[in-house]
């Protein structure tokens, strides 16, 4: 008995185990393209198609496409300045990278989490994220990893007024790009040291570079990059009171910023049109350009703020409603426990009662069987008994019988004594 309801336990056991860790097994790992959807644009969109892809890898057991869908998460958030979601999410991505042993991954993570780091004014955490990920593309030998990483850490040496560092880390970079021929590259760190040198208010030196990253940007037709370069050139000439090329270049840089709809760099245009204004004593034009940008400003607040409140909102409809399937999974998982485990109990009870009348019956034909011998064995007995009994009563009537011819003879062996003895008298 006691081992049968051991039995049942680990059975039960194995059983409730087994549903619990029927999770489909981990698939082939798989590169995931990124979301075609412009998460600048339309981050409601593209977060519902990330969502929907972290969902279906989580549900195949796909860490790496999980991981993947982390990291974009957390781009998305950084587009929308929620850094702090930025970094909840960027942390999953981090911890499922290092488990599942993708360093490339893993080092182009770290770099995103010391972006957001760096823009959130936290340079030592920042720092130390961004000299992670360096030694994982040094040790993977990932040339163009390493370029990147080496301009990052000069970036925020130069935050921190480590200029000596700074310029060591963004030559580092200038020359990897250039081993590496890549003119995009080349261009950011020509753009990066002229931001050191108009710190250290060496600003010839700084327009040199600036005009240098310029030439590469307007090379490649790369708008972008422009506009942030001139603004920097106008800020070079306003510092040297030329401010009439200062002027010229702000507005180019506005200019740009409007068509390209970059509002952030058409506002910082507006300030330094502002600023040059004012030290050229035309206040009006000063007071114009300021409000201006103070406008665009506050359009940029106002539309951050919408999407964020969209992007949250988004958010916490999918979380709802994942919770509320997760609540009916769960209580089918259980329901669907519960019902395996009465099954099972009713099986095992069933084999328990099974076995108990199969020992009982046992039982019986045995005592039958023991029954049957006795009387078997008791029937021999009589029958040896009786045998002796006639055999005894048989010697005994021979026995009387013996006796009654002896009693019969003794008189005639009595008269034949006496015939001999007479006979041997007369003789």
């Amino acid at each position: 008995m006691k081992f049968l309801f051991s039995g049942l336990l680990l059975l039960l056991m194995f059983s409730c185990s087994f549903l619990l860790q029927a999770a489909p097994k981990e698939g082939e790992e798989r590169k995931m393209h990124r979301s075609p959807t412009v998460i600048k644009k339309n981050p409601d969109a593209a977060f519902l198609q990330i969502k929907r892809q972290l969902k279906e890898a989580q549900k195949n057991g796909d860490r790496y496409t999980t991981a993947v869908c982390y990291a974009q998460i957390g781009e998305l958030f950084y587009g929308q300045s929620a850094y702090s979601q930025a970094l909840n999410n960027y942390y999953k991505a981090d911890n499922l990278f290092r488990k599942e042993d993708h360093t490339e991954e893993l080092a182009a993570n770290l770099n995103r989490i010391g972006e957001t780091y760096y823009y959130n004014r936290q340079y030592d955490t920042a720092l130390k994220s961004f000299q992670q990920s360096l030694l994982l593309y040094k040790k993977l030998q990932h040339k163009r990893g390493v370029a990147n990483s080496y301009g990052y850490i000069g970036q925020t040496y130069e935050k921190t007024n480590d200029y000596r560092q700074a310029f060591k880390y963004q030559q580092l970079a200038l020359q990897e790009f250039k081993n590496l021929k890549d003119q995009t590259g080349i261009a950011k760190i020509y753009e990066n040291l002229g931001s050191i040198y108009e710190d250290k208010l060496q600003l010839d030196s700084a327009l040199k570079y600036f005009r240098l990253s310029l030439g590469l940007s307007e090379h490649r037709g790369d708008h972008m990059a422009q506009i942030e370069i001139v603004n920097n050139i106008a800020d070079v000439y306003r510092k040297t009171g030329q401010y009439a090329s200062s002027l010229v270049y702000a507005r180019k840089a506005a200019k740009m910023a409007k068509a390209l709809n970059e509002p952030y760099q058409h506002a910082s245009a507006y300030r330094d049109l502002s600023k040059t204004y004012d030290l050229m004593g035309k206040h009006d034009s000063a007071y114009y350009y300021s409000e201006a940008g103070r406008k665009i400003f506050m359009s940029i607040f106002s539309e951050d703020n919408r999407k964020q409140l969209l992007l949250l909102q988004t958010l916490f409809e999918i979380e709802q409603k994942d919770n509320a399937i997760v609540q009916l999974e769960n209580d089918r998982q259980r329901n669907r426990l519960i019902v395996i485990g009465a099954v099972l109990i009713i099986i095992l009870l069933l084999s328990l009662g099974a076995s108990i009348i199969s020992r009982q019956r046992l039982k019986i034909k045995n005592e039958q069987q023991l029954n049957e011998q006795h009387h078997t064995l008791n029937e021999a007995q009589k029958k040896d008994l009786e045998l002796k009994s006639k055999e005894l009563t048989t010697h005994t009537l021979h026995l009387i019988q013996k006796n009654q011819l002896l009693e019969e003879l003794k008189p005639s062996s009595m008269v034949w004594s006496k015939m001999i003895k007479e006979t041997s008298a007369k003789n």
